[in-house]
């Protein structure tokens, strides 16, 4: 009896996002930060806009968004569970504190003067 000879196996092309599905994602996700419900704004920029640095933290940060949303998707495509990235937010993730604060903020207004003592001469007031 004659050994079956068998066929060299053909490697199934891995699924990828079409073309269409690629837009509809970054689509979504952009309309999430900038879209009409979204939790930025854009504004056209003007010859004294000097934030460059955040803009290219922004940038960066958008960018690294974009790249694993399409990196997931293509994952769950090949049935692939990646490992969750950590990222470190750009913004800070706390409101920070006043770098200055009033000995008493009882007594200290903008608006009324506060009676200060002072040694040898009479209470005097300031603003």
């Amino acid at each position: 009896m004659a050994a079956a000879v068998k066929a060299p196996a053909v490697p199934v092309p891995a699924p990828e996002l079409s073309a269409q599905e690629t837009l509809d994602l970054l689509q979504g996700a952009l309309s999430k930060l900038v879209g009409a419900q979204g939790a930025w704004t854009l504004v056209p920029r003007s010859s004294d806009d000097t934030d460059t640095i955040f803009h290219d933290l922004k940038a960066g940060e958008i960018a690294r968004d974009l790249a694993g949303l399409l990196e997931r998707e293509r994952a769950a495509l090949r049935g692939e569970t990646l490992a969750a990235d950590i990222q470190e937010p750009v913004a800070l993730p706390w409101e920070p504190a006043p770098i200055s604060v009033w000995a008493d903020p009882r007594r200290a207004t903008v608006t009324d003067p506060v009676e200060l003592p002072v040694r040898g001469a009479e209470t005097r007031l300031v603003a």
